[in-house]
């Protein structure tokens, strides 16, 4: 993968059949609803391609298989279906068929381009017989029309003229299936099992000059349906013979090419599920979306997608001053961000995205403690976007508590689409019951950042209340802990660690849900008593369970290590065995694909951060000698098995002074996909990791936090780089911080003015105005 000399877009001038799965993954394109990863037009072997079309939040079920079961095991899962590949458009002469991986190429460019979202490709070909063809594809998946994606094709004989065959068509024989060999891994989804997804009509019309494929795909478990309609137009009068196969159709045209004259083929596509608005009429609206885009034409659609990304760059954008490289991967990364976050809070971001079947499609606690905040600071209508979606799936929340043995209150269930448990593993899936507090977290900033009370009023503070409900139930006095608050048998962030007592991450984050819950029903009932009033008469919410509420969390257990002086991730962490990571061979990593979790929850390790977790999210709970030692100790024992893991050792480095590690962290989360550093890119991009890496610069390098209406700043430049910026927006304001060898100068672009605090200098600042400092803290 390359740099183009402007940071914008990411570059392949060489067809490599190695990393194609890979490039596959990195070329997706997507908008939130509709993900079609780069596997390109050609059919490629299926032992190094994994195409894939994807709808987010479209699923079938399937039933949990398990050696032993007991009460309350998750009984399905739900597995993000690939849907029919629409992508498909083939081209030959003299019966030969232009395939990238055994075709003979003169040139071969690749281009994603951020600034439009548009993919390019432009290829060579030389036929066996010496022809030489132009080839130049452009696609998009348009971000402003939900439904919609094109793609263009232009050939141009170079050489010769005579007859040039385009075959097009839709493919629905493609469900989830494991590819490149089997595997073992749990990061890849291991297919659908009981569930099944057929095609359930299948069509072609001509209209006019145009021709018209449709295929319409049912789950049968879950009973979601997908209609995918394809409009193509051509240059020329060629007329389309039609091929039809078992979930299959191709549309054949032949073509008399003349030698320089460009023949262009366009196919205007959408996909409609019977899921959202158009429950009834989803099959008319697809013919009706891909008409319309049709009507409106490549030219234009590109346009509006530009239009878009302007908008969207203006606020969320990024810069490393002196390092091209840096700045186009951290740009690639806020720009998969985009593609791959819902935005109509009926669904919300997958761990993979829209770029692959890594984890089947499912949600996770880092929608919420990783991604909404990067949209809280530059895109608040995305992040309440994925806020609300936790709202939509409440009900489901509460069917959970009861099922894990609560009477009252709303538990989240680990991995999810609809709401429903979709892990297998408790110990490491619903065991993490932190996840309700993750969301009220995400919830709690989120307010902080847009003070949007009606948010709060009409979602948020129910998610709240009902969550909270759920530490009281768990909970219990323990006069052994001097009558503290303890929470036993949960599992942290750290997933090598299961099923202990007071994890100080879930405790401490348990405290924060709790007081905030108090907080904010005071607020409401205050300023929305009939709304207060109605909410608590229809949960069965008691004024006294603010008072226990309140109760919990001042005597919430901390653990605490006198001795070391630092926190303990639990009760038991710093009794058990050390593990040597250095005697581990370093194939053996990651260590859940090489060991027994039971061998794994015996030591001292950890898959990825847990109690520097909580530093970072309530920095102001910890001292400064506190979060040094704990960083030191914890280090130690990091395997960062977890892409999760060191955006967050990235942060506290900085946090802790340590520059270099935190930019040696920080390099390696951003070049995460494009390095393969995990190897395990061409199942999926690691969205979460991406988020990290604008955390790592935003709450690492720049050191911001957002405490009680006030933007904390601890600016730190590491000498590899020689600055950096970006904006982010607070309340009602846009602030843009820039750096470079000089200083740090803070200016607000827009909105009501803003206290900022740089290090411990408190400063208002008003539009228009700009606020200097040198490194050594001096107000210029």
């Amino acid at each position: 993968m390359e740099t183009c000399k402007n940071s914008w877009s990411m570059i392949s001038n060489a067809f490599d059949i190695t990393r194609y799965a890979n490039e596959e993954t990195l070329f997706t394109l997507a908008n939130g609803y509709l993900g079609m990863r780069g596997d390109g037009c050609e059919r490629v072997s299926a032992l190094v391609s994994k195409p894939g079309t994807f709808i987010n939040g479209f699923y079938e079920k399937a039933t949990i298989l398990y050696g032993e079961s007991a009460y309350g095991f998750a009984k399905n899962k739900q597995v993000m279906l690939n849907v029919c590949n629409a992508k498909l458009l083939e081209i030959t002469v003299d019966g030969e068929t232009f395939h990238p991986e055994d075709s003979e190429m003169e040139s071969y460019h690749r281009e994603l381009d951020m600034k439009s979202g548009l993919e390019i490709r432009k290829v060579v070909w030389i036929t066996g017989s010496g022809k030489r063809l132009l080839i130049e594809n452009r696609n998009l998946v348009s971000l402003p029309r939900q439904f919609i994606a094109a793609r263009e094709c232009r050939v141009t004989p170079l050489n010769f003229d005579g007859r040039i065959v385009f075959r097009s068509g839709l493919d629905g024989r493609k469900v989830q299936e494991k590819q490149l060999g089997t595997t073992d891994d749990p990061r890849v989804e291991d297919g659908l099992g009981d569930g099944r997804f057929v095609v359930t009509d299948l069509r072609h019309e001509r209209l006019c000059d145009d021709t018209l494929l449709f295929m319409r795909q049912t789950a049968v478990r879950s009973g979601l349906s997908a209609a995918c309609a394809v409009i193509e137009e051509m240059t020329g009068t060629a007329a389309a013979s039609f091929e039809q196969k078992p979930e299959q159709l191709t549309a054949v045209y032949q073509v008399s090419g003349q030698q320089g004259k460009t023949i262009v083929f366009c196919k205007y596509i959408s996909y409609v599920t019977s899921q959202g608005e158009y429950q009834t009429t989803f099959e008319q609206e697809a013919i009706t979306q891909s008409g319309q885009a049709k009507s409106t034409g490549f030219e234009a659609l590109l346009q509006e997608q530009t239009a878009y990304l302007n908008k969207f760059w203006a606020r969320s954008d990024v810069k490393i001053k002196g390092d091209d490289r840096l700045t186009q991967s951290i740009r690639f990364s806020i720009f998969q961000l985009l593609q791959s976050t819902g935005r109509d809070s009926r669904i919300s971001i997958a761990s993979k995205g829209l770029s692959g079947e890594g984890y089947g499609g499912q949600y996770f606690w880092e929608s919420e403690a990783y991604i909404a905040p990067v949209f809280m600071f530059s895109q608040p209508d995305i992040a309440r976007s994925l806020l609300k979606y936790r709202y939509t799936i409440l009900n489901k929340a509460r069917e959970q508590a009861r099922l894990l043995g609560h009477q009252s209150g709303a538990l989240y269930s680990w991995r999810t689409i609809d709401g429903e448990e979709s892990s297998g593993y408790f110990p490491a899936g619903s065991a993490q019951y932190h996840i309700n507090s993750d969301i009220a977290f995400a919830i709690c900033r989120y307010l902080d950042a847009t003070r949007d009370w009606d948010f709060l009023a009409d979602y948020g503070l129910e998610i709240l209340l009902e969550t909270a409900r759920i530490w009281i139930d768990m909970g219990h006095y323990c006069e052994s802990k001097q009558g503290d608050f303890c929470i036993d048998c949960v599992t942290g962030p750290d997933e090598y660690t299961a099923l202990v007592n007071n994890n100080c991450y879930t405790n401490m984050m348990a405290r924060e849900h709790l007081w905030n819950a108090v907080k904010y029903a005071g607020q409401i009932r205050q300023e929305r008593p009939d709304v207060y009033r109605e909410l608590c008469a229809r949960i069965g919410f008691a004024e006294e369970e603010l008072d226990a509420f309140e109760n919990a969390a001042d005597h919430m257990h901390i653990p605490y290590d006198e001795t070391l002086g630092i926190h303990m991730q639990d009760d038991t962490f710093l009794q058990k065995k050390e593990l040597n990571q250095a005697e581990i061979p370093k194939e053996n990593f990651p260590l859940l694909l090489h060991y027994h979790p039971l061998f794994i929850y015996r030591h001292q390790v950890c898959k990825q951060p847990d109690l520097l977790l909580a530093q970072f999210y309530l920095p102001h709970r910890f001292t400064e000698e506190e979060k040094k030692r704990a960083y030191d100790y914890y280090e130690k024992r990091a395997t960062h098995d977890s892409s999760l893991s060191v955006c967050i050792f990235s942060i506290m480095a900085a946090e802790t002074g340590n520059i270099d590690k935190a930019y040696d962290y920080f390099t390696e989360c951003i070049r995460t996909d494009l390095d393969d550093v995990q190897n395990n890119t061409r199942d999926g991009l690691h969205m979460a990791n991406m988020a990290g890496s604008w955390m790592a610069i935003v709450n690492g390098f720049a050191g911001m936090r957002a405490i009680d209406g006030i933007l904390h700043f601890k600016p730190v430049l590491p000498k590899q780089i020689e600055g950096y910026e970006f904006t982010v927006r607070y309340r009602d304001s846009e602030l843009m911080l820039c750096t470079d060898r000089q200083g740090i100068s803070y200016r607000l672009l827009s909105g009501e003015p803003l206290t900022l605090c740089h290090y411990r200098q408190s400063q208002v600042v008003s539009a228009g105005e700009e606020l200097h400092y040198s490194w050594e803290g001096k107000r210029k």
